[in-house]
């Protein structure tokens, strides 16, 4: 994982997020309660 996607994913934590729309992470995956989803699938 890159830094910036690492990054935005400690961001939704901190803030509460449950979703992160990328079509860069793995479509499904959840990480410390945020899920991925890839909007193009």
């Amino acid at each position: 994982m890159s830094q910036w996607d690492a990054t935005i994913l400690a961001a939704a934590v901190e803030l509460g997020c449950t979703t992160i729309y990328s079509e860069d992470m793995n479509d499904g995956q959840d990480y410390g309660g945020v899920r991925v989803v890839n909007p193009f699938k």
